[in-house]
């Protein structure tokens, strides 16, 4: 009888083990981290360059010994820029793959879908490739933004073409889905401020180019600057169809747009601005963009992009603060992040309780000459 209960109760502690582990990975060999994003499809340069800077880094990382002993494994699954399937790559990630926490994640749509589950788990959802407020408005304590928020974004786009070019002749083009309504308000909310309204206002369908009826309405007001909001092949297609039309005034993106994957596609650069929230990754002096730039270089890559550098910095950040905590848990990596002040590598990143979003400049680039026009950059 005595036998049985030694196992019974071995068995039952195997459980709780089991169960300990299913809850936080931190017992795990590796520290897993999930990733769902856009690695097919018309957002896949978004998706791929993100993953491509921040295994980079871990590599870097990995090579060295990892943290603590622990390499860094990062699972990541493709959901095409789609809600649907980013909620199941979730699902997976979360009760099979039993990751640490959920890193790199691409979208506003995606990551509006995932946002149940993530809250009903309590996982850890760091640095989403988004700069939508519901991840910020109210803070989250499990979610962790670095980029600056597309309010802030705006904020910069109008302050530049209204204050400085003084337009007030305003068009938008807008994706038509949460990240169109997450971006517009933003820019209600400022064109309000300067008492501008726009005078025309188009949408087009998620993960389409058919931008031919926003061609005619813009066309037909044609507005000073055209505000855009959505990934880089439809604003790509519109942007030529209305150059070839002969339309001369300027257009602006916000960054989820992929400054580099949109001047790939672009018949002339002419006119047309992103506002970026990381520095130049290929002008900036700071020393985290050369310790990039030697990183590609490392491994073979001679293009540098906005998405590999953030991709790069956000791995650079959550190493940083996992490197704090002597037992790396969900618990000790939030309450290091919440007291996390540094500047690394010339980038400053700050968290507390109250703001959980790690930068906040803004960079509008002209991507003709490839320089910022705010901040000022010179060659």
């Amino acid at each position: 009888m005595v036998v049985y209960r030694i196992v019974f109760f071995l068995l039952l502690s195997l459980l709780y083990s089991s169960i300990a582990a299913a809850v936080d990975s931190s017992n795990n060999t590796a520290i897993v981290l999930g990733m769902s994003n856009a690695l097919t499809g018309p957002a896949s340069g978004l998706g791929l360059e993100l993953k491509k800077g921040s295994l980079l880094y871990f590599n870097e990382i990995n090579q060295q010994g990892g943290i603590t002993g622990r390499k860094i494994k990062l699972i990541s699954y493709d959901d095409g820029y789609e809600p649907e399937r980013a909620y199941k790559n979730t699902q997976q990630l979360i009760y099979n793959d039993k990751v640490f926490a959920l890193f790199g994640y691409v979208g506003t749509p995606t990551s509006l879908a995932v946002l149940p589950i993530v809250n009903k788990e309590k996982s850890l959802y760091f640095a989403p490739f988004t700069g939508a407020d519901f991840l910020r408005t109210p803070v989250i304590s499990t979610v962790f933004n670095i980029r600056g928020s597309y309010y802030a974004e705006v904020e910069t786009q109008i302050n530049y073409f209204v204050n400085h070019k003084k337009y007030s002749q305003i068009g938008l083009f807008i994706q038509a889905d949460a990240f169109g309504l997450a971006v517009t308000r933003g820019i209600d909310k400022y064109l309000k401020q300067k008492k501008i309204k726009s005078l025309v206002s188009t949408r087009f369908k998620r993960n389409t180019s058919n931008v031919d009826k926003a061609v005619k309405a813009l066309l037909g007001a044609y507005p000073q600057v055209v505000f855009c909001v959505g990934t880089y092949q439809p604003i790509a297609e519109l942007i030529n169809q209305m150059r070839a039309k002969g339309y001369q005034g300027d257009f602006v993106s916000v960054s989820f747009v992929g400054a580099h994957a949109l001047a790939q596609r672009l018949n002339s650069l002419h006119g047309v601005y992103v506002s970026n929230v990381v520095p130049s990754p290929k002008n900036s002096t700071v020393a985290i963009v050369k310790e990039y730039q030697s990183a590609m270089k490392k491994a073979g890559f001679s293009e540098f992009n906005h998405e590999s550098l953030e991709g790069y910095i956000n791995a650079k950040t959550f190493v940083a603060i996992a490197k704090r905590c002597t037992k790396l848990t969900k618990a000790c990596f939030i309450e290091q992040a919440e007291q996390f002040d540094e500047t690394l590598s010339g980038l400053h990143i700050h968290f507390d309780p109250q703001d959980h979003q790690g930068m906040k400049n803004i960079y509008l680039q002209n991507l003709a000459t490839g320089l910022s026009v705010f901040p000022k950059e010179t060659k």
